[in-house]
Formats: structure tokens, sequence, C-alpha cells
């Protein structure tokens, strides 16, 4: 299967601050993959330069196989917020990347037309965001991630703003959506049963510079949402936090013993 995804000896940092030190990895398509690990260690990072946001010092970064050194547009990138525009409609919203792309306005509005019942916002369409709830409100951000027309969604904490109960019905509308559409997802988290509920893999990342990924692969299930009741999920949720519980301990000062 031909990877969707490739990070080839790929290092990156904010002036003499290195984020990511020789980094290889790669998300074969039609996957769900988490990352997950400690604030602060480079996870938007990561996503900012698989999006074009920011390029690498060194290395390569790969789509399909080939080296992009364009992939600004080219890949759907759904913030943590939901970033909508209050002044525009739930349809003028879902537009913007089809209108970057200057479709004309007819046929970017007949597209989002198209779209809207499929992600949940069918009676929506004139409604403006402040008249949403929060759920709502990212299904219309992961709608206009997706008309982008990538096949690649990078999704940064989706429901880290919603209550437990809706962020379990987004959680399961998300994979019913990544099924349909057979789309490739990095989805970034700091909720541990989220990471191993939805995914394919998680990747756990535990240093900084980031420079290897740790995967962790959960147990396989013909329905992921009952992943939520399946006890082998237990020592992979206590070996995921005894890696992120060492990382974050302090570390001796020189010449002293731990």
């Amino acid at each position: 299967m031909l990877d969707k995804l490739t990070f080839r000896g790929v290092s990156f940092a904010y002036g003499d601050q290195p984020i990511v030190a020789q980094l290889s990895f790669h998300v074969a398509r039609g996957q769900f993959i988490s990352l997950i690990g400690p604030s602060g260690v480079g996870k938007s990072t990561l996503f900012r330069l698989a999006s074009g946001l920011a390029e690498p010092d060194a290395g390569q970064i790969l789509l399909d196989g080939k080296e992009q050194q364009k992939r600004l547009g080219r890949v759907g990138y759904m913030p943590q917020k939901d970033l909508l525009l209050p002044w525009r409609t739930i349809t003028e919203n879902a537009m913007l990347p089809l209108e970057l792309k200057s479709v004309p306005r007819a046929l970017a509005r007949a597209k989002v037309a198209e779209q809207l019942p499929l992600f949940g916002l069918g009676g929506c369409s004139d409604a403006y965001p402040d008249q949403l709830s929060g759920g709502m409100r990212q299904r219309v951000s992961l709608l206009r991630a997706t008309l982008t027309g990538s096949d690649l969604l990078l999704l940064d904490e989706p429901f880290s703003a919603l209550d437990g109960i809706t962020r379990m019905e987004m959680q399961d509308w998300l994979l019913e959506m990544w099924q349909r559409l057979k789309i490739t997802i990095l989805m970034i988290t700091h909720d541990i049963e989220e990471a191993l509920v939805m995914s394919d893999k998680v990747f756990l990342l535990t240093e900084k510079p980031i420079q290897k990924i740790v995967e962790i692969t959960p147990p396989p299930v013909s329905d992921r949402r009952e992943r939520r009741h399946d006890p082998r999920l237990g020592p992979l949720r206590r070996e995921i936090w005894r890696l992120l519980i060492r990382r974050a301990q302090p570390q001796p000062l020189p010449g002293r013993e731990a």
C-alpha cells in the first residue's frame, strides 16, 4: 500500500531551539493515526510541517510517495479552534477553501449543499456559527477541511472543548465519516482512551526534540466503538501513561545523584 504521508530524516527548529531532529515515520493510505504526548513537545509543529505551513530545515516530506515542496492547500487541516467566521453563514464558511481555489461562487455553494446532509448539517445552511452547538460547529469545520479536496486530514484536538457526552458522540460520528469517505486521518489528542478507541495506531511522542515515535497498536475489533469496553485496553493505557510520566519526571542536576 502506498504511503500517504512520509517524513524522511526531517529536522526543524524555531531559532536556536530544535523541535524535530532527523525524524522518520510513515502513515499508510486510509489509516487513522492519533498523536499523543506532553504539551509543548511539538505535536502541532508536525502538523504545520505536514500541511506546508512550515518547511523543514532538513529532510523530506512526501505525499503519496512524492516529495512535495508546496504542500499548502494540498492537505486538509482542522485547527483546535473551529475558526468559523461569525459574519458568514454555515454554507459561506464551508465554501472558503473552494473560493480560495477560485471555484465560481454558485458552483461552490452547490458543492457545499451536496455535503451538508452527509455531515448532519442539512437544516443549518443559513445559520450562523453562534446559533450552533460546539459539536455542530466542529462538523462545519471538518466539512470545510474536506472541501480542500485532500484525502489527508490533520485534526488538532478537534473535541477538546466538548463535554463528555458530546465528545463520545462526535468520536463515533468521525469514525463513521472516516470509513465512508475513505480518507487518511492524523489526530492530535491528549485523551489516552480517545486515541486507543479510534486509531489504527497511536504515535506516542516522548522526547523533545522529537527524534523517534513510539508506535502502539490497539487490539483489532470489528467495531471500534466497542473498544471502550475492551479489557485489553487497560495494559495499553498503563503503558502510555508510564511513558508519559517518565518523560515528565525532572532530571537530576549535573553532579548530583538522582
